[in-house]
């Protein structure tokens, strides 16, 4: 534990966590906000799985009702349906364990729910060769992007993994919190607010 008076944000990068204190050339220092945000990163890192969706929910950008910002994802494999009227956007990195979790879960969802219109994708900024050998032990049933240069988690804010965004037909995010959270009644309901597919 850090001792009182130092300010100090864990980063999870590659499965190592690292201190960061406030100090430094001005490029580095952060507004209170963000370091009171990383912090509670730092305690939710800490609290078991199930303690932690409502303080990734809160640490994490994108907020409903807000236009998803545009993006250019590199697809492996297949490309999103352009037809769907709802999309699960699944912020996810192959170190993460809840993420590896969820993705049964997703592949369960896309089966049942992509003929009605939804679709799912699975975004990650790690490097390409790494992700497509993890595809090759774990299988995706939906599309994967990969956020090459990381502009859309940077302009979300995704501090926090898994993080998932329902956005609607206008682009517009209409639910955002964790794979574990999304149950068919939810997804029962944003199909029938998105409407009938065209």
């Amino acid at each position: 534990m850090a001792s009182p008076g130092l300010v100090a944000w864990i980063v999870r990068h590659g499965g190592h966590c690292k201190p960061t204190s406030a100090a430094g050339p001005a490029e580095n220092r952060h507004t209170a906000a963000m370091l009171l945000r990383r912090s509670a990163l730092a305690w939710a890192l800490c609290l078991p799985v199930a303690a932690r969706p409502g303080v990734l929910d809160w640490l994490n950008g994108g907020s409903v009702g807000r236009a998803l910002p545009t993006h250019d994802l590199k697809f492996l494999g297949a490309a999103p349906d352009p037809l769907a009227t709802l999309q699960l956007v699944d912020f996810w990195a192959t170190w993460c364990a809840p993420c590896r979790e969820a993705i049964p879960k997703l592949n369960a969802l896309h089966r049942q729910y992509a003929p009605r219109g939804l679709s799912i994708i699975g975004v990650t900024q790690e490097k390409q060769e790494l992700v497509e050998r993890f595809m090759k032990t774990v299988p995706f049933h939906y599309p994967v992007g990969l956020d090459v240069e990381g502009k859309l988690h940077e302009s979300l804010r995704i501090i926090g993994l898994p993080y998932t965004l329902f956005v609607g037909k206008d682009h517009t995010i209409v639910w955002r919190g964790v794979p574990s959270a999304i149950n068919d009644e939810l997804i029962e309901r944003l199909l029938k607010d998105a409407g009938p597919r065209t």
